[in-house]
């Protein structure tokens, strides 16, 4: 989703949200092959890396003050740090050349993880955000989060490796 002038940023976490549990619906399949789930990984570690980094980055730094919201926030940094361990061990394993019992578990672990977090956010923070800040700010936050978005997505097609995404957001 190209975001306009006009997109605030819950709507394009949302968005984001979408593709993040169409990842997580293959991997806590029964029904789903390993090779399903090796690719949907793939898919699932990029889309989860940008929007945890970019939410950070655009949402939670810019409304972590903000009384109505606080308790919130500091939530979803520490489910994002939970959520970023699992998803460094995933990159770590090699996954791409192999399947095992053990990398199915973190992918399975992770999308739970992940899935509870979407969940609070969704029926929590987001509300509160509505809630707390004026249409035009949600506006502000919304550019700055697409943007940044764009950018990691770039990163992402020009050399698909989590460490150049992290270089990247370092500048």
């Amino acid at each position: 989703m190209k975001a306009d002038k006009n997109t605030d940023i819950i709507k394009l976490i949302l968005e984001d949200h979408k593709s993040l549990k169409h990842g997580i619906k293959i991997l806590k399949s029964e029904d789903a092959s390993s090779s399903e789930k090796q690719k949907a990984l793939r898919k699932f570690l990029d889309d989860l890396q940008i929007h945890a980094k970019v939410e950070e980055q655009s949402l939670y730094d810019n409304v972590a003050s903000t009384k109505e919201v606080r308790d919130s926030v500091l939530e979803g940094y520490e489910e994002h740090a939970i959520a970023d361990h699992l998803l460094n061990q995933l990159e770590a394993s090699d996954f791409e050349d192999g399947w095992d019992e053990e990398i199915a578990a973190k992918a399975k672990v992770l999308a739970e993880v992940v899935e509870h977090h979407v969940e609070e956010e969704e029926e929590e923070l987001l509300p509160e955000v509505r809630s707390a800040f004026a249409k035009h700010e949600l506006l502000e936050m919304g550019q700055i989060y697409a943007e940044a978005r764009d950018k990691m997505r770039s990163i992402l097609r020009s050399e698909p490796r989590t460490e150049r995404i992290e270089t990247q957001l370092q500048h």
